[in-house]
């Protein structure tokens, strides 16, 4: 079995765990169990570890995308005749596609919201806009000292904003600041490098340097989080209501008056990349070495990988599964009816993605649209 298996299967983990974040908010008593931690089940509290684990969990995202697409490089350059311009603008429409899918949520999320609707919509875009970064510095002639340079600059920029309070839709505030997360992308990519040249051992050195960083950062009281600000209109009313007026409200349609609330997000801080890094390039390699080896092909293995190969498209569909059940007021109500909803989502979106595998034509190009291009 190929070592890109374990990548596979790493995105894999990343997806259900971020699944498991999403479904316990729909919950019935989540906002209770925040305020009531002594009423927590052993279920609620397995749940809400994978909350205050959330930030790590969207880094993984990052990382992965950026240490793909080094892959996805170096594999056209080697079987297609193609030049790295043309590998870049290959992506062009996926990427867009990726862009649009997260506006989208976002609207169905929180209806129409400017300037965030297109600045800020969420950790899809983040995605888009860090793989097309990441694809352009991939191309240079220095790729590893662009990145780095990138890296520099996104950082210096996320500490001087947190030092002076300042919150800025599409860069750090909003529910999709980029800065500095969109920096994970470039170390995943740097670390792609590093393994496309010395293989195995450029993973190695990597892990140990990124950990030595990561355990001497741990030390400061640097918070691993920070706060950020952002100006929401709230529209009253259900869900669906409510966006129905956001949108009546853009277009000037009727006489709603909205609300302007302060929202507050949280956003990664400068520091949590070089707290972060050398732990997930560590797990990339457990998961690497770990499937390495034909013998481990089992069935459990084999969906996980179908999960990982099109962890876009499962991410999606649990999206829109959990907006239904919120919409229609099917929500679980204990932490084990959760978890059931959690291992029904993954089995249903594995079982789709087997029904792709066998299938051709019209729902199998469908569901590659998804595909980001970056196996």
């Amino acid at each position: 079995m190929s070592p890109i298996i374990g990548l596979n299967i790493f995105r894999a983990v990343a997806v259900i765990m971020m699944i498991i974040a999403h479904s316990i908010r729909i919950q019935g008593n989540f906002t209770f169990l925040l305020k009531h931690p002594d009423k927590q089940t052993f279920w609620d509290q397995c749940l809400l570890f994978f909350i205050q684990v959330e930030p790590i969990i969207s880094a993984q995202f990052l990382f992965i995308s950026g240490f793909s697409l080094t892959l996805s490089l170096s594999k056209v350059l080697k079987t297609t005749p193609i030049s790295k311009r043309r590998w870049l603008f290959s992506l062009s429409p996926k990427l867009i596609l990726l862009y649009l899918v997260s506006v989208i949520f976002f609207i169905g999320d929180n209806g129409i919201q400017l300037p965030d609707l297109f600045v800020s919509s969420g950790i899809l875009s983040i995605i888009a806009i860090s793989m097309a970064l990441t694809g352009s510095m991939l191309i240079t002639p220095k790729p590893i000292i662009t990145l780095t340079l990138a890296i520099a600059v996104v950082t210096m920029t996320a500490f001087v904003l947190e030092q002076s309070k300042t919150s800025i839709i599409g860069l750090n505030a909003g529910a999709g600041g980029a800065i500095p997360l969109i920096s994970m992308t470039f170390i995943g990519a740097i670390i792609g490098i590093l393994y496309q040249r010395f293989h195995n051992n450029g993973l190695f050195a990597a892990a140990a340097v990124g950990c030595f960083i990561g355990l001497l950062s741990i030390t400061s009281q640097y918070p691993w989080t920070v706060d950020v600000k952002s100006e929401f209109l709230l529209f009253y009313g259900d869900p669906v209501t409510a966006v129905l007026h956001s949108i009546q409200h853009a277009l000037g349609i009727g006489d709603l008056q909205p609300t302007n609330v302060k929202a507050h997000f949280w956003n990664h801080s400068s520091i949590f990349l070089f707290r972060t890094s050398g732990g997930l390039t560590f797990i990339l390699v457990v998961f690497m070495l770990a499937f390495a080896n034909s013998s481990n092909s089992s069935k459990v293995t084999r969906v996980l990988n179908n999960v990982g190969k099109y962890a876009l498209f499962v991410y999606i569909f649990h999206l829109v599964l959990l907006g239904v059940l919120e919409v229609t007021g099917i929500k679980p109500t204990t932490g084990w009816q959760t978890w059931l909803l959690v291992v029904a989502l993954v089995l249903l979106g594995a079982t789709i993605i087997q029904m792709r595998n066998k299938s051709d034509g019209v729902r199998r190009k469908l569901l590659d649209s998804f595909d980001p291009g970056t196996q």
